[in-house]
């Protein structure tokens, strides 16, 4: 998972959703008329075409993180997320939150980081013990998306981020340069805003100390490497 933001609507497309919601309209998938197709047009360009909550890419459903049944978010697009249809029938009707009321982490709305830890070593995510709440979000995040439950996605995550590792090696320790210039493009293409599993690499890049010096090494060889981030890899709040 990683933190998205999605620009407002333009008022168009807003005022159909009003209009919608004013009517209590049955959900219709965005689907059939051109302002539906057009807000879900928008919401898959937000979310760059990937899942929300595992980013899996080429996501297609229309995920109500409140669930439909609330008639007051039914048509809200801050209560929209991008989902594949895995996580979208995992979490599906189910309330967000745990009997405390102590809810899920949102993409659209939390700091992933916060709440989630990526193992590097294996590809797991398991809720940040940083406090009872942080511990209580993750958890609720994990359970009700099967995270723990998908060794599939798990070894997914890890094999991407093994593959970026290589590739920054490859960069400050080049066996040539024209390995070192094929190994960049094999990473710009890795870390575009459309890649799955950014939100494992984005806490290598801001939180993790231990690959300071290879991040250091990799900004000396290339200093344009922040600029290729910096539309998704987003400073922490």
């Amino acid at each position: 998972m990683i933190r998205v933001e999605c620009p407002p609507l333009p008022p168009n497309l807003q005022a159909y959703l009003d209009r919608q919601q004013a009517l209590a309209k049955p959900w219709n998938s965005l689907a059939g008329s051109t302002p539906a197709r057009a807000v879900k047009h928008a919401l898959v360009e937000a979310f760059h075409h990937k899942c929300g909550y595992c980013e899996r890419i080429e996501a297609q459903t229309v995920d109500h993180f409140v669930p439909q049944a609330d008639l007051h978010t039914r048509w809200d697009w801050e209560n929209f997320v991008l989902a594949c249809d895995v996580c979208q029938s995992k979490k599906l009707d189910h309330q967000p939150q745990d009997a405390q009321g102590r809810r899920m982490v949102n993409p659209r709305h939390d700091e992933p980081l916060s709440f989630l830890y990526f193992d590097f070593e294996t590809g797991a995510v398991t809720p940040m013990p940083t406090s009872e709440v942080t511990l209580a979000r993750g958890r609720i995040t994990t359970q009700l998306l099967g995270f723990d439950q998908r060794a599939a996605l798990q070894d997914e995550r890890r094999r991407r981020f093994l593959e970026v590792i290589g590739c920054i090696l490859r960069i400050v320790q080049p066996q040539s340069q024209q390995d070192a210039a094929a190994a960049w493009d094999q990473l710009a293409d890795h870390l575009q805003a459309g890649a799955p599993y950014l939100g494992m690499v984005r806490q290598f890049i801001l939180r993790s100390s231990k690959y300071t010096p290879l991040l250091e090494a990799l900004r000396e060889a290339r200093p344009d490497f922040d600029s290729l981030i910096a539309h998704w890899c987003l400073p922490l709040d």
